[in-house]
């Protein structure tokens, strides 16, 4: 059973236009913004009860993130869960 969200990753092409639509069209608060040269992303937070969204933007226009929007275009990316034993539900599953 999934009992928490760690956090939303949503991947953009323009991540001040997305800072700025995030914060007025939702009413979130921006938290900050990080910068991972060693995943090529630059990322900006909204914390929000119990999780957080994420705007996951290339950094330099490198990376698997670029090939992401180049393909898919701006769109949900991933989410992680918090599980109390994710060992035994997969070895049931798989």
């Amino acid at each position: 059973m999934i009992t928490a969200l760690d956090h939303i990753a949503i991947a953009v092409p323009d991540l001040e236009r997305a800072i700025e639509r995030f914060a007025k069209d939702f009413g979130l608060s921006f938290e900050g913004r990080e910068d991972v040269a060693a995943a090529r992303t630059s990322t900006a937070f909204f914390p929000v009860p119990a999780t957080s969204i994420e705007l996951v933007h290339p950094l330099n226009g490198e990376g698997a993130i670029a090939g992401y929007l180049e393909k898919k275009g701006t769109k949900f990316w991933l989410n992680t869960s918090s599980w109390p034993d994710i060992g035994a539900w997969s070895a049931q599953r798989w």
